[in-house]
């Protein structure tokens, strides 16, 4: 483990070595690159702007065979487990238990290493690409690409700042082993720019600081595009998913101005910044309408291939390492229906009961989910084999469908597309701002005629608290996609996993009053043993810290 941890420090010095120099070797590239693409670009720019989208459904990042090493889609699948309605049933097969039961997340855990390695080295490709391009010079297609490199890198950092940020919690301190406070503090910034040396002493950053890095990457992407226009390819984030990020940004900020004070910032209000995400996320829905009954159900195409209402997403090759694995791959954890997958054998992908029933028959998301036999949807949720599906326990998902809607041939069913933004969570972040600023008359416009017109024509808000209520609609609408996880931090919302009838294992039945202390994220050994300014700062180790009865 240890050699493992000094190999991944090493690289990062030389991976920052690289950048500073300004040369390209492909031979640098075809971990996130294939070598068609490397060999039918004439420009070494033009290949790292397409292997940053490449590098999500990156494969092996740590080289030791993981059957939960294949990119972002590994992370989105952590993420997600961390919360009260996505489930994975208890299986000794099962790569993720830890991360249910809050287990060995430490910092020699070799998940977390995984999850770091896995951020910073699609970082880097965005970071190659912007080192390689001189903006004073940049010809038009050259300022396209620098627009898409700066929102890249603006995606991922945003993700693991949220990550990573230590936020108060019920069941460890702000104070550190050390006796260091880490409020707040977010992750270290590597750009084009950083040095060998600074790599070895870069503090975490600041949430405000963090916020800050991001929006200014953002309103330089946007500038580009607004100057020449951007790269025409969903998986490259363009014009509506660089708005959508800057949405998601202010949403961040302005929850923690909200809940911490606005002494964090002097320059915004939260109220600025929910005005500002409200704007974005309006902009962003230009770019997409939302999903149709008969696309979402699709049992071909659901959710495995880009439509209307995707603003970013990546895709998965056939000849890419990742589904040439067989089993290392998004659809072998994703999907309960193919025949050769983790989650077919035993580490089946569910839904938890309480928010399962929490779900009107006629809202058709409810169709995600293998009714229990009797139930009033049982007959009406469709499958891609009969045999498969009734090999399911109840409540297993169906919504992320294998490609083409084949559950044997591992060619083509992992050969998918993943979702990474979704016009729908532009609308729920819009009605959520205005609820954060007090305009709750017309967020619950927004929010019923988005449930009425496009999820459930029999919908009605009960009444009682606005912004819990998109939280729950948003939550159903995003299950799966790796987003609600950010929510529950951002919001400080406890999970309730140990109830009578509850879906969880039992070793994952946790309750918490507040965000979980799970959700900030440990880093792993290898950055504090190589990078000296984090050292003593690293995030308490949350592994057990809740009892049996979901006290602290």
């Amino acid at each position: 483990m240890k050699k493992r941890y000094k190999k991944f420090g090493t690289m990062l010095l030389a991976a920052a070595a690289f950048l500073l120099s300004g040369c390209i070797d492909e031979a640098d590239l075809t971990s996130a690159v294939s070598s068609e693409q490397l060999s039918g670009n004439a420009s070494s720019t033009e290949a790292l702007l397409w292997g940053m989208s490449a590098s999500l459904s990156m494969s092996d990042v740590l080289g030791d065979d993981r059957s939960d090493d294949y990119g972002i889609g590994s992370i989105m699948h952590i993420l997600d487990i961390m919360g009260e309605e996505y489930v994975i049933e208890p299986h000794f097969y099962d790569w993720y238990d830890k991360w249910s039961m809050n287990e060995g997340v430490g910092a020699n855990s070799s998940g977390v290493e995984l999850a770091w390695v896995t951020l910073y080295r699609t970082c880097m490709t965005a970071n190659a690409l912007l080192g390689n391009i001189n903006p004073q010079t940049a010809n038009d297609t050259q300022k396209q690409y620098l627009a898409a490199g700066h929102a890249f890198r603006a995606a991922i950092y945003l993700d693991a700042a949220r990550m990573y940020e230590f936020l108060p919690n019920d069941g460890k301190s702000q104070i550190n082993k050390d006796g260091k406070d880490v409020f707040g503090l977010t992750v270290p910034f590597v750009f084009e720019t950083t040095s060998e040396k600074d790599v070895r002493n870069n503090p975490r950053v600041f949430h405000t600081d963090a916020f800050n890095y991001i929006k200014e990457d953002l309103e330089k992407a946007l500038s580009f595009i607004e100057e020449v226009g951007c790269v025409e390819d969903k998986t490259l984030p363009g014009y509506y998913a660089v708005c959508g990020l800057l949405a998601r940004a202010y949403m961040w900020h302005g929850s923690f101005l909200k809940e911490f004070g606005a002494h964090y910032d002097e320059s915004l209000a939260a109220n600025d910044c929910f005005a500002a995400a409200a704007r974005y996320a309006k902009a962003a829905q230009e770019g997409g309408v939302p999903l149709t009954k008969a696309q979402w159900t699709d049992v071909s195409t659901g959710f495995n291939t880009f439509n209307s209402a995707w603003l970013w997403g990546y895709s998965f090759s056939k000849e890419g390492t990742a589904v040439q694995s067989i089993i290392n791959n998004w659809t072998s954890w994703a999907s309960n229906e193919v025949s050769y997958g983790y989650a077919a054998v035993g580490p089946f992908v569910k839904v938890d009961a309480r928010f399962y029933n929490r779900i009107p028959d006629t809202d058709f998301r409810k169709l995600s989910w293998k009714a229990p036999q009797g139930h009033a949807l049982y007959d009406l949720v469709g499958y891609c084999d009969k045999g498969m599906f009734d090999a399911m326990p109840d409540y297993a998902s169906v919504k992320i469908r294998p490609g083409e809607g084949e559950p044997h041939d591992y060619n083509v069913a992992s050969a998918v597309s993943v979702p990474l933004m979704r016009v729908e969570e532009m609308i729920f972040i819009e009605m959520e701002a205005l609820a954060q600023m007090g305009r709750e008359d017309e967020a619950e416009t927004l929010l019923t005629a988005f449930m009425r017109n496009h999820r459930n024509p029999d919908y009605q808000y009960s009444g009682g608290n606005l912004i819990d209520e998109i939280f729950f609609q948003k939550r159903v609408e995003l299950w799966g996609e790796g987003r609600n996880y950010f929510d529950y931090k951002r919001l400080n919302k406890g999970v309730t996993r140990r109830y009578e009838g509850s879906t969880f294992g039992g070793d994952a039945q946790m309750n918490t009053a507040t965000r979980p202390a799970w959700m900030n994220l440990v880093l792993p050994d290898g950055e504090i043993d190589n990078n000296e300014a984090v050292r003593s700062y690293n995030n308490p180790d949350p592994s057990g810290c809740y009892v049996e009865d979901g006290a602290n």
